[in-house]
């Protein structure tokens, strides 16, 4: 879950980085068919980057050497109070993420039962969906209308409206958002973004409409046919925004072309936040011991990299599980409250005996030798190969001894009171020998 939080926050910062680049240097161009793929990009790109990852040289395994997963001993206590934070957040994720994908659903759902339920009628060569619920709006390859207006121009306008809206796939936009939408709903600017890309469909087919009508004449048609809002998650509505800002918007200038120019700089971006967050790069390359052509592999030559690396039979899940069903915590350990991680070291040697298993470094009160003895105790491994002839690997593994926090408060109970100890003047009158009063003391 943790993993799935951190790539939550990553893809946070894709929408935060290209959606500020996109107010800052696109919204206010003409180029309404381009400010959209831009928007549905970005919108796709923080779907799905943050759970791609590509390793750019030696795995981190290389880099180390062969380190084998850690294993936790004594931590059942703890890890519950460790997750219980993950826990909560976790809820009041998926509480919001369903919350979110049940309206979808539950829009989509209405959405198709009133279709079904409206009378359908031709316009022009159009079918057209009738129901008092709809106002002027399309769905996918539906024209939906509350009912055909008298006036056959103003009709015809509507109708055209809607059908560019439906040929330009503009539901398929607000699927990909809502889905987006129930991945990132905590995300502060998610209504902006859903508001910015409904205004971009908006004056897509108004461009397309005004090609086709006269400015002024389809601006006072929309004065005309302000309908009442209909808020809707998968349908472009004819009057969903303000129609001052789409007046405005016939009003203004073409962008000039050449300010086309700067959507270049949100490519370079945008491989710059893959590389970020996609890629893993290690920062050294350590390349495996003897490879070279004609080098001859001493027998009793450890390796730290092998083009082969050596296995525990039935796999690490078999490794862990033998670890853990050996391993103790050593009595002198809990009665002291000492946890913490012991690195041992040890080879895998041609036979796939464990052998010279040493600590690296340990935490004392048994824990370095109790983590010695089970690995001593490891049956035997598939041994590590290089350039198809068995060697000699050394390996190293991570022991975590953790105690609960109810035995650490016990253990803690355990420190007797100072009254227990003698006092520096008790210690003087032991010293001078001297029969102590306990008169002195009072």
């Amino acid at each position: 879950m943790e993993n799935l939080f951190n790539n939550l926050l990553e893809g946070s910062i894709i929408l935060l980085v290209l959606y500020g680049f996109y107010k800052l240097m696109l919204s206010r161009l003409t180029f309404f068919s381009w400010n959209r793929s831009y928007l549905v990009s970005m919108l796709l790109a923080a779907a799905i980057l943050p759970f791609l990852s590509f390793d750019w040289g030696p795995t981190s395994s290389e880099l180390l050497g062969y380190q084998l997963p850690a294993v936790t001993i004594g931590e059942e206590s703890v890890q519950k109070n460790e997750w219980s934070t993950w826990q909560i957040l976790s809820m009041f994720y998926l509480a919001g993420t369903v919350l979110f994908a049940s309206k979808l659903l539950w829009a989509f759902a209405r959405t198709m039962v009133l279709i079904n339920r409206a009378k359908v009628d031709t316009f022009r060569g159009k079918r057209i969906h009738i129901h008092p619920a709809f106002s002027p709006a399309s769905f996918f390859g539906f024209i939906l209308l509350p009912s055909i207006p008298e006036d056959e121009e103003q009709a015809n306008t509507i109708v055209l409206h809607e059908s560019i809206h439906a040929a330009k796939g503009h539901s398929i936009d607000l699927i990909i958002f809502q889905i987006v939408r129930c991945m990132y709903w905590f995300f502060p600017w998610m209504s902006r973004i859903e508001a910015d890309l409904r205004e971009i469909h908006e004056f897509e087919a108004d461009q397309a409409v005004l090609h086709i009508k006269a400015p002024k004449a389809y601006a006072q048609m929309l004065l005309n046919l302000l309908y009442e809002e209909n808020e809707h998650l998968l349908l472009n509505n004819f009057n969903q925004f303000l129609t001052k800002k789409r007046i405005l918007m016939m009003t203004q200038a073409k962008s000039k072309l050449i300010q086309k120019l700067r959507f270049l700089p949100a490519l370079p971006l945008i491989g710059l936040l893959f590389i970020a967050i996609a890629c893993e790069e290690s920062q050294e390359a350590i390349e495996p011991a003897a490879v070279e052509t004609g080098t001859v592999l001493e027998a009793n030559e450890v390796f730290d990299v092998v083009e082969e690396s050596p296995t525990f039979p039935g796999g690490m899940e078999a490794w862990g599980k033998f670890m853990m069903e050996n391993l103790e915590y050593p009595a002198l350990a809990k009665r002291m409250g000492v946890e913490g991680t012991v690195y041992l070291v040890f080879e895998i040697r041609t036979d796939g005996s464990v052998q010279n298993v040493e600590i690296l470094r340990g935490i004392g009160a048994g824990c370095d030798e109790e983590a010695m003895r089970v690995v001593k105790k490891s049956p035997n491994w598939i041994p590590g190969k290089q350039r198809g002839r068995k060697v000699n690997v050394r390996m190293r593994l991570p022991v975590r001894f953790k105690l609960g926090e109810n035995t650490v408060s016990e253990n803690r109970n355990l420190i007797p009171d100072r009254k227990f100890f003698p006092s520096n003047r008790q210690l003087l009158d032991l010293n001078s020998k001297r029969p102590i009063n306990p008169l002195d003391e009072c």
